[in-house]
């Protein structure tokens, strides 16, 4: 059995090889899916509001980064399907429309 924070662990040690692979070697398609992967297990696991806080907040924030900076954008990831998808901005235009921005 992982320790506790195994899996920030791992999460942490992919983010560092996702940073790799897009600022050394330009692979943006690795780049990307990784990157997507750490920010979606960081959001279901309530990891990712730490913010810059935390090491692991820090990269939390910088894989959102690489998501849009690779040019794939930023995805939702629906948690009864598991499938990804692009984000319609409903959330956001309600968010707004109630002053919560």
């Amino acid at each position: 059995m992982p320790p506790p924070d195994g899996a920030k662990l791992v999460l942490y040690a992919v983010s560092d090889l996702t940073y790799d692979l897009w600022e050394k070697h330009k692979l943006n398609d690795a780049a990307t899916k990784l990157a997507h992967w750490v920010s979606a297990t960081m959001e279901a696991n309530g990891w990712a509001a730490q913010g810059h806080f935390t090491p692991l907040g820090q990269h939390y924030t910088y894989m959102f980064a690489v998501a849009v900076g690779t040019g794939a954008g930023v995805v939702q990831i629906n948690p009864d399907t598991g499938i990804a998808k692009a984000p319609t901005g409903e959330d956001a235009r309600r968010a707004a429309t109630l002053g919560r921005f």
